[in-house]
């Protein structure tokens, strides 16, 4: 039985999602993809308590609540928060 080998040079295709679809689609929707609390202060490195004082001070993006009480914060409001050093406009508001 011969096995399949790649030859160098050539790679196995695999289906991706940018194959079927605009780039700049999947960049927002892996930004907008909802990270939770632990993952926030590794990002910014700072505590959960900062975090929740920041937030009733309106200085840091609010994050979603997905069935329940589980709390979430969309990527592309901590990467907002990152380089401009506070919480966009539209992270106070529902989208």
């Amino acid at each position: 039985m011969k096995k399949n080998r790649i030859q160098p040079g050539h790679q196995k295709h695999k289906s991706t999602i940018a194959e079927h679809s605009d780039d700049r689609e999947i960049a927002v929707q892996t930004e907008d993809r909802l990270i939770p609390i632990k993952e926030v202060c590794k990002m910014v490195s700072i505590s959960q308590a900062t975090i929740y004082r920041m937030r009733q001070r309106k200085t840091f993006p609010e994050p979603i609540l997905t069935s329940g009480q589980i709390v979430r914060w969309r990527l592309s409001d901590i990467h907002y928060y990152i380089q401009h050093g506070r919480a966009s406009p539209e992270a106070h508001t529902e989208r």
